[in-house]
Protein backbone atom coordinates (compact mmCIF):
# COMPACT_ATOMS: atom_id res chain seq x y z
CA UNK A 1 0.00 0.00 0.00
CA UNK A 2 2.82 2.39 0.88
CA UNK A 3 4.63 1.65 -2.36
CA UNK A 4 1.46 2.23 -4.35
CA UNK A 5 0.69 5.50 -2.59
CA UNK A 6 4.18 6.96 -2.80
CA UNK A 7 3.90 8.19 -6.43
CA UNK A 8 0.63 9.95 -5.65
CA UNK A 9 2.12 11.67 -2.60
CA UNK A 10 5.18 12.65 -4.60
CA UNK A 11 3.02 14.03 -7.42
CA UNK A 12 0.89 16.02 -4.98
CA UNK A 13 4.02 17.41 -3.33
CA UNK A 14 5.47 18.37 -6.69
CA UNK A 15 2.27 20.14 -7.68
CA UNK A 16 2.27 22.05 -4.38
CA UNK A 17 5.88 23.11 -4.91
CA UNK A 18 5.03 24.31 -8.43
CA UNK A 19 2.11 26.36 -7.10
CA UNK A 20 4.32 27.95 -4.45
CA UNK A 21 7.02 28.72 -7.01
CA UNK A 22 4.44 30.28 -9.33
CA UNK A 23 3.10 32.41 -6.48
CA UNK A 24 6.64 33.54 -5.61
CA UNK A 25 7.25 34.47 -9.24
CA UNK A 26 4.04 36.52 -9.33
CA UNK A 27 5.00 38.34 -6.15
CA UNK A 28 8.48 39.05 -7.52
CA UNK A 29 7.00 40.38 -10.77
CA UNK A 30 4.62 42.64 -8.85
CA UNK A 31 7.48 43.90 -6.68
CA UNK A 32 9.61 44.65 -9.74
CA UNK A 33 6.74 46.56 -11.34
CA UNK A 34 6.23 48.55 -8.13
CA UNK A 35 9.97 49.35 -8.01
CA UNK A 36 9.83 50.65 -11.57
CA UNK A 37 6.95 52.95 -10.63
CA UNK A 38 8.88 54.24 -7.61
CA UNK A 39 12.01 54.78 -9.69
CA UNK A 40 10.04 56.81 -12.24
CA UNK A 41 8.53 58.93 -9.45
CA UNK A 42 11.98 59.47 -7.92
CA UNK A 43 13.34 60.58 -11.28
CA UNK A 44 10.47 63.05 -11.63
CA UNK A 45 11.14 64.45 -8.16
CA UNK A 46 14.87 64.75 -8.84
CA UNK A 47 14.12 66.67 -12.00
CA UNK A 48 11.78 68.94 -10.05
CA UNK A 49 14.48 69.60 -7.43
CA UNK A 50 16.94 70.44 -10.20
CA UNK A 51 14.48 72.94 -11.66
CA UNK A 52 14.00 74.62 -8.28
CA UNK A 53 17.75 74.85 -7.66
CA UNK A 54 18.23 76.39 -11.09
CA UNK A 55 15.54 78.97 -10.33
CA UNK A 56 17.24 79.86 -7.06
CA UNK A 57 20.59 80.28 -8.81
CA UNK A 58 19.03 82.60 -11.38
CA UNK A 59 17.35 84.60 -8.62
CA UNK A 60 20.66 85.00 -6.75
CA UNK A 61 22.50 86.07 -9.88
CA UNK A 62 19.81 88.62 -10.76
CA UNK A 63 20.00 90.25 -7.34
CA UNK A 64 23.77 90.18 -6.94
CA UNK A 65 24.21 93.90 -7.72
CA UNK A 66 20.92 95.19 -6.37
CA UNK A 67 21.80 95.80 -2.70
CA UNK A 68 24.68 97.35 -0.83
CA UNK A 69 25.90 96.22 2.56
CA UNK A 70 27.32 93.14 4.04
CA UNK A 71 25.50 90.04 5.07
CA UNK A 72 26.56 87.02 7.00
CA UNK A 73 25.30 83.67 5.80
CA UNK A 74 27.77 81.20 4.35
CA UNK A 75 26.71 80.13 0.90
CA UNK A 76 28.16 76.65 1.07
CA UNK A 77 27.69 75.60 4.67
CA UNK A 78 24.97 75.62 7.31
CA UNK A 79 23.38 78.94 8.27
CA UNK A 80 21.15 80.64 10.77
CA UNK A 81 17.53 81.38 9.86
CA UNK A 82 16.35 84.96 9.74
CA UNK A 83 14.00 84.65 12.68
CA UNK A 84 16.96 84.92 15.09
CA UNK A 85 17.24 88.64 14.55
CA UNK A 86 13.83 89.15 16.19
CA UNK A 87 14.83 87.73 19.51
CA UNK A 88 14.37 84.04 18.86
CA UNK A 89 17.20 81.60 19.46
CA UNK A 90 19.11 80.64 16.33
CA UNK A 91 17.78 77.50 14.68
CA UNK A 92 19.80 75.44 12.20
CA UNK A 93 18.66 75.75 8.62
CA UNK A 94 18.49 73.19 5.86
CA UNK A 95 22.19 72.26 5.26
CA UNK A 96 21.79 72.32 1.46
CA UNK A 97 23.09 75.58 -0.09
CA UNK A 98 20.39 77.99 -1.21
CA UNK A 99 22.77 79.65 -3.68
CA UNK A 100 26.24 78.73 -4.96
CA UNK A 101 29.18 79.38 -2.62
CA UNK A 102 30.05 83.06 -2.33
CA UNK A 103 26.71 84.26 -3.72
CA UNK A 104 24.09 83.46 -1.09
CA UNK A 105 24.39 85.81 1.86
CA UNK A 106 22.14 85.87 4.89
CA UNK A 107 21.27 88.82 7.13
CA UNK A 108 23.58 90.09 9.81
CA UNK A 109 27.18 89.14 9.03
CA UNK A 110 30.09 89.34 6.63
CA UNK A 111 29.88 88.03 3.12
CA UNK A 112 32.37 85.59 1.63
CA UNK A 113 32.00 86.87 -1.91
CA UNK A 114 33.52 89.98 -3.38
CA UNK A 115 30.77 92.41 -4.38
CA UNK A 116 27.38 93.45 -3.13
CA UNK A 117 25.40 90.92 -1.17
CA UNK A 118 21.79 89.89 -1.30
CA UNK A 119 19.71 88.51 1.53
CA UNK A 120 19.02 84.80 1.38
CA UNK A 121 16.34 83.35 3.65
CA UNK A 122 15.34 79.80 4.40
CA UNK A 123 11.96 79.86 6.15
CA UNK A 124 10.86 76.71 7.91
CA UNK A 125 8.38 75.45 10.50
CA UNK A 126 9.66 75.24 14.05
CA UNK A 127 9.46 71.95 15.86
CA UNK A 128 7.26 71.86 18.93
CA UNK A 129 8.90 73.70 21.79
CA UNK A 130 11.28 75.79 19.66
CA UNK A 131 11.25 79.49 20.52
CA UNK A 132 9.57 81.81 18.10
CA UNK A 133 7.45 84.93 18.01
CA UNK A 134 4.60 83.32 19.91
CA UNK A 135 4.72 82.91 23.65
CA UNK A 136 3.44 79.36 23.75
CA UNK A 137 5.15 76.13 22.82
CA UNK A 138 4.97 75.15 19.18
CA UNK A 139 4.79 78.74 17.90
CA UNK A 140 5.73 79.28 14.26
CA UNK A 141 8.72 81.37 13.28
CA UNK A 142 7.91 84.52 11.35
CA UNK A 143 8.88 84.48 7.69
CA UNK A 144 11.33 87.21 6.59
CA UNK A 145 10.08 89.99 4.38
CA UNK A 146 9.51 88.81 0.85
CA UNK A 147 9.58 85.13 1.73
CA UNK A 148 7.01 82.32 1.62
CA UNK A 149 6.33 80.16 4.63
CA UNK A 150 7.02 76.47 4.56
CA UNK A 151 3.84 74.42 4.71
CA UNK A 152 2.85 70.78 4.59
CA UNK A 153 0.13 69.04 2.60
CA UNK A 154 -1.15 65.68 3.78
CA UNK A 155 -3.32 63.47 1.60
CA UNK A 156 -4.80 60.13 2.59
CA UNK A 157 -6.99 57.36 1.28
CA UNK A 158 -8.21 54.15 2.84
CA UNK A 159 -4.73 52.60 2.66
CA UNK A 160 -2.01 55.28 2.59
CA UNK A 161 -1.16 58.71 3.95
CA UNK A 162 1.34 60.90 2.10
CA UNK A 163 2.82 64.15 3.43
CA UNK A 164 4.67 66.63 1.23
CA UNK A 165 6.44 69.83 2.28
CA UNK A 166 6.34 72.89 0.05
CA UNK A 167 7.85 76.36 -0.02
CA UNK A 168 6.09 77.62 -3.09
CA UNK A 169 2.72 77.30 -4.74
CA UNK A 170 0.44 74.32 -4.24
CA UNK A 171 0.87 72.01 -7.21
CA UNK A 172 -0.67 68.62 -7.89
CA UNK A 173 -0.43 66.22 -10.79
CA UNK A 174 -3.53 65.34 -12.80
CA UNK A 175 -5.41 62.80 -10.68
CA UNK A 176 -7.49 61.32 -13.51
CA UNK A 177 -5.99 58.36 -15.35
CA UNK A 178 -5.02 59.71 -18.77
CA UNK A 179 -3.69 56.43 -20.18
CA UNK A 180 -3.13 52.94 -18.80
CA UNK A 181 -1.11 50.45 -20.83
CA UNK A 182 -1.16 46.69 -20.20
CA UNK A 183 1.87 44.57 -21.11
CA UNK A 184 2.19 40.81 -20.82
CA UNK A 185 5.28 39.66 -18.94
CA UNK A 186 4.36 36.04 -19.65
CA UNK A 187 2.19 34.51 -22.35
CA UNK A 188 -1.46 34.13 -21.22
CA UNK A 189 -2.36 30.53 -20.43
CA UNK A 190 -6.15 30.55 -19.88
CA UNK A 191 -8.91 32.59 -21.53
CA UNK A 192 -12.53 32.73 -20.41
CA UNK A 193 -15.03 33.19 -23.25
CA UNK A 194 -18.46 34.55 -22.25
CA UNK A 195 -21.08 34.57 -24.99
CA UNK A 196 -24.63 35.76 -25.39
CA UNK A 197 -26.89 32.75 -24.65
CA UNK A 198 -28.85 31.03 -27.41
CA UNK A 199 -27.37 33.21 -30.14
CA UNK A 200 -26.16 31.55 -33.36
CA UNK A 201 -23.79 34.39 -34.30
CA UNK A 202 -22.19 34.38 -30.85
CA UNK A 203 -21.84 30.57 -30.97
CA UNK A 204 -20.06 30.75 -34.34
CA UNK A 205 -17.77 33.48 -32.99
CA UNK A 206 -16.98 31.37 -29.94
CA UNK A 207 -15.81 28.51 -32.15
CA UNK A 208 -13.64 30.94 -34.10
CA UNK A 209 -12.11 32.29 -30.90
CA UNK A 210 -11.57 28.79 -29.51
CA UNK A 211 -9.80 27.69 -32.70
CA UNK A 212 -7.42 30.66 -32.55
CA UNK A 213 -6.66 30.00 -28.89
CA UNK A 214 -6.16 26.25 -29.34
CA UNK A 215 -3.66 26.96 -32.12
CA UNK A 216 -1.64 29.00 -29.63
CA UNK A 217 -1.80 26.31 -26.94
CA UNK A 218 -4.12 28.33 -24.68
CA UNK A 219 -6.79 26.76 -22.48
CA UNK A 220 -10.36 27.85 -23.23
CA UNK A 221 -12.82 28.16 -20.36
CA UNK A 222 -16.57 28.63 -20.88
CA UNK A 223 -19.58 28.77 -18.57
CA UNK A 224 -21.40 25.51 -17.72
CA UNK A 225 -24.56 26.74 -19.48
CA UNK A 226 -22.54 27.55 -22.61
CA UNK A 227 -20.94 24.10 -22.67
CA UNK A 228 -24.37 22.50 -22.28
CA UNK A 229 -25.70 24.61 -25.15
CA UNK A 230 -22.79 23.55 -27.35
CA UNK A 231 -23.20 19.91 -26.35
CA UNK A 232 -26.78 19.97 -27.58
CA UNK A 233 -25.49 20.99 -31.00
CA UNK A 234 -22.41 18.74 -30.88
CA UNK A 235 -22.85 17.64 -34.48
CA UNK A 236 -21.94 21.16 -35.61
CA UNK A 237 -18.74 21.34 -33.55
CA UNK A 238 -15.37 20.78 -35.24
CA UNK A 239 -13.57 17.61 -34.27
CA UNK A 240 -12.03 17.70 -30.80
CA UNK A 241 -13.66 20.96 -29.69
CA UNK A 242 -16.16 19.31 -27.38
CA UNK A 243 -13.43 17.59 -25.37
CA UNK A 244 -11.04 20.56 -25.24
CA UNK A 245 -13.46 23.19 -23.94
CA UNK A 246 -13.37 23.40 -20.13
CA UNK A 247 -15.73 24.75 -17.48
CA UNK A 248 -16.12 24.86 -13.70
CA UNK A 249 -18.31 22.68 -11.55
CA UNK A 250 -21.53 24.01 -10.06
CA UNK A 251 -22.53 22.66 -6.69
CA UNK A 252 -26.04 24.12 -6.71
CA UNK A 253 -26.87 23.11 -10.26
CA UNK A 254 -28.47 26.50 -11.00
CA UNK A 255 -27.65 29.48 -13.15
CA UNK A 256 -25.55 32.46 -12.13
CA UNK A 257 -22.01 33.06 -11.03
CA UNK A 258 -19.96 30.27 -9.46
CA UNK A 259 -19.90 29.86 -5.70
CA UNK A 260 -16.87 29.67 -3.44
CA UNK A 261 -14.37 28.08 -3.82
CA UNK A 262 -15.14 28.21 -7.56
CA UNK A 263 -14.76 32.02 -7.38
CA UNK A 264 -11.19 31.77 -6.12
CA UNK A 265 -10.19 29.13 -8.64
CA UNK A 266 -11.75 31.13 -11.48
CA UNK A 267 -9.95 34.35 -10.60
CA UNK A 268 -6.60 32.58 -10.18
CA UNK A 269 -6.87 30.69 -13.46
CA UNK A 270 -8.13 33.26 -15.99
CA UNK A 271 -5.66 35.62 -17.71
CA UNK A 272 -8.03 37.24 -20.23
CA UNK A 273 -11.81 37.43 -20.76
CA UNK A 274 -13.46 37.59 -24.19
CA UNK A 275 -17.13 38.60 -24.37
CA UNK A 276 -19.28 37.91 -27.43
CA UNK A 277 -22.56 39.82 -27.21
CA UNK A 278 -23.79 43.22 -26.08
CA UNK A 279 -23.54 45.41 -23.01
CA UNK A 280 -25.52 42.88 -20.96
CA UNK A 281 -22.89 40.23 -21.71
CA UNK A 282 -20.17 42.58 -20.43
CA UNK A 283 -22.14 43.21 -17.21
CA UNK A 284 -22.66 39.45 -16.81
CA UNK A 285 -18.91 38.83 -17.21
CA UNK A 286 -18.24 41.49 -14.57
CA UNK A 287 -20.40 39.80 -11.94
CA UNK A 288 -18.55 36.50 -12.44
CA UNK A 289 -15.60 38.06 -10.61
CA UNK A 290 -16.17 39.11 -7.02
CA UNK A 291 -12.84 40.90 -6.65
CA UNK A 292 -10.04 41.18 -9.19
CA UNK A 293 -11.02 41.09 -12.87
CA UNK A 294 -8.59 40.16 -15.68
CA UNK A 295 -8.53 42.32 -18.84
CA UNK A 296 -11.80 42.07 -20.80
CA UNK A 297 -11.95 42.43 -24.60
CA UNK A 298 -15.53 42.83 -25.82
CA UNK A 299 -16.82 42.19 -29.34
CA UNK A 300 -20.07 43.82 -30.38
CA UNK A 301 -22.86 41.35 -31.20
CA UNK A 302 -25.75 42.93 -29.34
CA UNK A 303 -28.13 45.85 -29.75
CA UNK A 304 -26.58 49.01 -28.29
CA UNK A 305 -22.92 48.15 -27.91
CA UNK A 306 -21.88 51.04 -25.69
CA UNK A 307 -19.39 48.88 -23.74
CA UNK A 308 -18.32 46.65 -26.65
CA UNK A 309 -15.49 48.46 -28.40
CA UNK A 310 -14.49 45.88 -31.01
CA UNK A 311 -16.56 45.05 -34.12
CA UNK A 312 -17.23 41.44 -35.02
CA UNK A 313 -15.23 41.56 -38.23
CA UNK A 314 -12.00 42.48 -36.35
CA UNK A 315 -12.12 39.42 -34.11
CA UNK A 316 -9.03 37.59 -35.40
CA UNK A 317 -6.81 40.66 -35.68
CA UNK A 318 -7.88 42.29 -32.40
CA UNK A 319 -7.67 39.13 -30.33
CA UNK A 320 -4.23 38.26 -31.72
CA UNK A 321 -3.01 41.73 -30.72
CA UNK A 322 -4.39 41.34 -27.20
CA UNK A 323 -2.61 38.00 -26.80
CA UNK A 324 0.85 39.07 -27.95
CA UNK A 325 1.28 42.85 -27.67
CA UNK A 326 0.68 45.67 -25.25
CA UNK A 327 -2.68 47.42 -25.32
CA UNK A 328 -4.49 50.23 -23.54
CA UNK A 329 -7.10 49.45 -20.92
CA UNK A 330 -9.80 51.62 -19.38
CA UNK A 331 -9.95 50.98 -15.62
CA UNK A 332 -13.68 51.29 -14.96
CA UNK A 333 -14.70 51.94 -11.35
CA UNK A 334 -16.97 49.43 -9.64
CA UNK A 335 -19.08 49.81 -6.49
CA UNK A 336 -18.55 47.52 -3.54
CA UNK A 337 -21.88 46.76 -1.84
CA UNK A 338 -22.91 45.90 1.72
CA UNK A 339 -26.32 45.45 3.32
CA UNK A 340 -26.70 46.64 6.91
CA UNK A 341 -29.19 47.04 9.73
CA UNK A 342 -28.32 50.13 11.75
CA UNK A 343 -31.36 51.48 13.55
CA UNK A 344 -31.09 49.71 16.88
CA UNK A 345 -32.27 51.47 20.05
CA UNK A 346 -33.42 55.08 20.01
CA UNK A 347 -32.54 57.82 17.56
CA UNK A 348 -30.97 55.68 14.88
CA UNK A 349 -27.53 56.25 13.40
CA UNK A 350 -25.57 55.73 10.25
CA UNK A 351 -23.67 52.50 9.78
CA UNK A 352 -20.61 54.60 8.99
CA UNK A 353 -21.01 56.64 12.19
CA UNK A 354 -22.03 60.25 12.66
CA UNK A 355 -25.37 62.03 12.62
CA UNK A 356 -28.48 60.20 13.91
CA UNK A 357 -31.64 60.09 11.89
CA UNK A 358 -34.33 62.74 12.38
CA UNK A 359 -37.34 60.48 12.81
CA UNK A 360 -38.48 62.38 15.86
CA UNK A 361 -38.98 59.62 18.39
CA UNK A 362 -38.09 56.24 19.76
CA UNK A 363 -37.54 53.46 17.25
CA UNK A 364 -37.94 49.74 17.84
CA UNK A 365 -34.73 47.88 18.52
CA UNK A 366 -33.39 45.87 15.61
CA UNK A 367 -30.37 43.60 15.59
CA UNK A 368 -27.33 45.23 14.02
CA UNK A 369 -25.57 43.38 11.25
CA UNK A 370 -23.53 43.74 8.07
CA UNK A 371 -23.80 41.47 5.04
CA UNK A 372 -21.12 41.82 2.38
CA UNK A 373 -22.62 41.11 -1.02
CA UNK A 374 -20.58 38.78 -3.25
CA UNK A 375 -20.31 41.10 -6.24
CA UNK A 376 -19.12 44.54 -7.36
CA UNK A 377 -21.41 46.72 -9.45
CA UNK A 378 -20.18 48.17 -12.74
CA UNK A 379 -23.14 50.37 -13.75
CA UNK A 380 -25.42 51.35 -10.90
CA UNK A 381 -27.29 50.49 -7.74
CA UNK A 382 -30.97 51.50 -7.95
CA UNK A 383 -33.26 51.99 -4.97
CA UNK A 384 -36.95 52.47 -5.85
CA UNK A 385 -40.42 52.22 -4.33
CA UNK A 386 -41.12 48.83 -5.88
CA UNK A 387 -44.82 47.87 -6.12
CA UNK A 388 -45.88 50.56 -3.64
CA UNK A 389 -47.93 53.51 -4.88
CA UNK A 390 -46.45 55.83 -2.24
CA UNK A 391 -43.24 57.78 -2.62
CA UNK A 392 -40.23 56.12 -1.06
CA UNK A 393 -38.40 57.80 1.81
CA UNK A 394 -34.62 57.33 1.99
CA UNK A 395 -31.96 58.77 4.29
CA UNK A 396 -28.66 59.44 2.45
CA UNK A 397 -25.43 59.50 4.45
CA UNK A 398 -22.07 60.53 2.96
CA UNK A 399 -19.06 59.64 5.11
CA UNK A 400 -21.37 59.26 8.09
CA UNK A 401 -23.06 62.65 7.62
CA UNK A 402 -26.80 62.72 7.02
CA UNK A 403 -26.78 64.97 3.94
CA UNK A 404 -30.37 64.67 2.71
CA UNK A 405 -33.64 62.76 2.78
CA UNK A 406 -35.06 61.56 -0.53
CA UNK A 407 -38.79 61.71 -1.22
CA UNK A 408 -39.65 60.42 -4.66
CA UNK A 409 -39.62 57.33 -6.82
CA UNK A 410 -36.09 56.40 -5.84
CA UNK A 411 -32.36 57.03 -6.24
CA UNK A 412 -29.61 55.90 -8.62
CA UNK A 413 -26.04 55.54 -7.39
CA UNK A 414 -23.93 55.13 -10.51
CA UNK A 415 -20.31 54.83 -11.61
CA UNK A 416 -18.97 56.95 -14.50
CA UNK A 417 -19.50 53.87 -16.69
CA UNK A 418 -23.16 53.76 -15.61
CA UNK A 419 -23.62 57.50 -16.21
CA UNK A 420 -24.92 56.69 -19.72
CA UNK A 421 -27.46 54.13 -18.45
CA UNK A 422 -30.30 54.60 -15.92
CA UNK A 423 -28.65 57.68 -14.40
CA UNK A 424 -28.70 59.51 -17.73
CA UNK A 425 -32.37 58.63 -18.27
CA UNK A 426 -33.13 60.09 -14.83
CA UNK A 427 -31.39 63.36 -15.71
CA UNK A 428 -27.88 62.66 -14.42
CA UNK A 429 -24.69 63.98 -15.96
CA UNK A 430 -22.74 62.03 -18.58
CA UNK A 431 -19.32 61.39 -17.01
CA UNK A 432 -16.04 60.35 -18.63
CA UNK A 433 -15.02 56.85 -17.45
CA UNK A 434 -11.51 58.08 -16.66
CA UNK A 435 -12.90 60.08 -13.73
CA UNK A 436 -12.98 58.38 -10.36
CA UNK A 437 -16.34 59.51 -8.98
CA UNK A 438 -19.75 58.41 -7.73
CA UNK A 439 -22.97 59.82 -9.22
CA UNK A 440 -26.06 60.39 -7.09
CA UNK A 441 -29.17 60.87 -9.27
CA UNK A 442 -32.74 61.12 -7.92
CA UNK A 443 -35.62 59.40 -9.72
CA UNK A 444 -38.62 61.75 -10.00
CA UNK A 445 -37.91 63.58 -6.71
CA UNK A 446 -40.77 65.37 -4.97
CA UNK A 447 -38.65 68.54 -4.88
CA UNK A 448 -37.73 71.04 -7.58
CA UNK A 449 -34.33 71.72 -5.99
CA UNK A 450 -32.99 68.16 -5.80
CA UNK A 451 -30.34 68.14 -8.53
CA UNK A 452 -27.95 65.27 -9.36
CA UNK A 453 -24.65 65.18 -7.47
CA UNK A 454 -21.13 64.00 -8.35
CA UNK A 455 -19.17 62.82 -5.30
CA UNK A 456 -15.47 61.89 -4.96
CA UNK A 457 -14.42 58.27 -5.13
CA UNK A 458 -13.34 58.39 -1.47
CA UNK A 459 -16.95 58.86 -0.31
CA UNK A 460 -18.73 56.09 1.57
CA UNK A 461 -22.46 56.31 0.85
CA UNK A 462 -25.15 54.74 2.99
CA UNK A 463 -28.80 54.81 1.94
CA UNK A 464 -31.25 53.74 4.65
CA UNK A 465 -35.00 53.24 4.87
CA UNK A 466 -36.06 55.18 8.00
CA UNK A 467 -38.66 53.84 10.36
CA UNK A 468 -40.95 56.75 9.44
CA UNK A 469 -41.16 55.72 5.78
CA UNK A 470 -44.66 54.82 4.58
CA UNK A 471 -43.32 51.95 2.50
CA UNK A 472 -40.28 49.78 2.10
CA UNK A 473 -37.78 50.17 -0.73
CA UNK A 474 -36.39 47.78 -3.32
CA UNK A 475 -32.78 47.63 -4.42
CA UNK A 476 -31.15 46.10 -7.50
CA UNK A 477 -27.52 45.81 -8.56
CA UNK A 478 -26.81 46.25 -12.28
CA UNK A 479 -30.43 45.22 -12.86
CA UNK A 480 -30.01 41.92 -10.99
CA UNK A 481 -30.30 40.45 -7.49
CA UNK A 482 -33.36 42.57 -6.73
CA UNK A 483 -34.45 42.43 -3.09
CA UNK A 484 -36.53 44.36 -0.59
CA UNK A 485 -35.05 46.82 1.90
CA UNK A 486 -37.24 46.83 5.00
CA UNK A 487 -37.52 49.57 7.59
CA UNK A 488 -34.20 50.01 9.38
CA UNK A 489 -32.16 48.35 6.64
CA UNK A 490 -29.65 50.14 4.48
CA UNK A 491 -27.16 49.60 1.69
CA UNK A 492 -23.59 50.89 1.99
CA UNK A 493 -21.63 51.64 -1.18
CA UNK A 494 -18.03 52.59 -1.85
CA UNK A 495 -15.68 52.46 -4.83
CA UNK A 496 -14.06 49.04 -5.05
CA UNK A 497 -10.29 48.75 -5.09
CA UNK A 498 -10.66 46.26 -7.95
CA UNK A 499 -11.62 48.08 -11.19
CA UNK A 500 -12.96 46.55 -14.40
CA UNK A 501 -10.09 46.65 -16.97
CA UNK A 502 -11.81 47.06 -20.34
CA UNK A 503 -9.47 46.67 -23.31
CA UNK A 504 -9.53 49.75 -25.55
CA UNK A 505 -9.65 49.60 -29.33
CA UNK A 506 -7.93 52.99 -29.54
CA UNK A 507 -7.90 54.89 -26.23
CA UNK A 508 -10.34 55.50 -23.38
CA UNK A 509 -11.34 58.94 -24.62
CA UNK A 510 -11.57 58.02 -28.32
CA UNK A 511 -13.60 54.89 -27.62
CA UNK A 512 -15.91 56.79 -25.28
CA UNK A 513 -16.69 59.60 -27.72
CA UNK A 514 -17.12 57.06 -30.50
CA UNK A 515 -19.72 55.25 -28.37
CA UNK A 516 -21.46 58.53 -27.53
CA UNK A 517 -21.76 59.42 -31.20
CA UNK A 518 -22.62 56.00 -32.61
CA UNK A 519 -24.76 54.50 -29.84
CA UNK A 520 -26.41 57.59 -28.35
CA UNK A 521 -26.08 60.01 -31.31
CA UNK A 522 -24.86 62.58 -28.80
CA UNK A 523 -25.28 66.19 -30.02
CA UNK A 524 -25.62 65.17 -33.66
CA UNK A 525 -27.42 67.63 -35.94
CA UNK A 526 -27.15 69.03 -39.44
CA UNK A 527 -24.59 71.78 -39.83
CA UNK A 528 -25.74 75.33 -40.47
CA UNK A 529 -25.33 76.73 -43.95
CA UNK A 530 -22.50 79.15 -44.47
CA UNK A 531 -23.30 82.82 -44.92
CA UNK A 532 -23.54 83.84 -48.58
CA UNK A 533 -21.58 86.81 -49.79
CA UNK A 534 -23.72 89.83 -50.58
Amino acid sequence: MEAAGAPAVEAAGGAAVERVEAAVERVEAAAQAHCRVLEAEAARLRARVGDLEAQLERAGAAGAGAGAGAGAGAGAGGGVCAGAERGGAPAPCDPRPLLPAGEGLGPGGTGQGAGPAVKAFRPHMLLEGEPGLGAGAGALRQVPRGGKALFELETSDRHNTVSLRHRGHIRVDCSARARVTFRWQEAPATVLVVKRPHDAEAAAALLEVAGLLFDRGIRVLVEPETLLELDQGASQLPGGFQDRLETWNRRDGGAGPPQEPEYSRLVQAVDLVVTLGGDGTVLWANQLFGKGVPPVVSFSMGSLGFLTNFPRDSLQKSLSRCLSQKFDVSLRNRLECHLTVRYGGEGGASATGGVPGHNGGAQPALADGVQALPFNVMNEVVLDRGPSTSVVELDVYVDGLLCTRVLGDGLVVATPTGSTAYSMSAGGSITHPGLSAILLTPICPHSLSFRPLVLPDSAVIEIAVPMSSRSTAWVSFDGRHRRELRHGESVVLRVSEHPFPAVCMDSTTNDWFSSLNQALHWNLRDRMKAMQAA
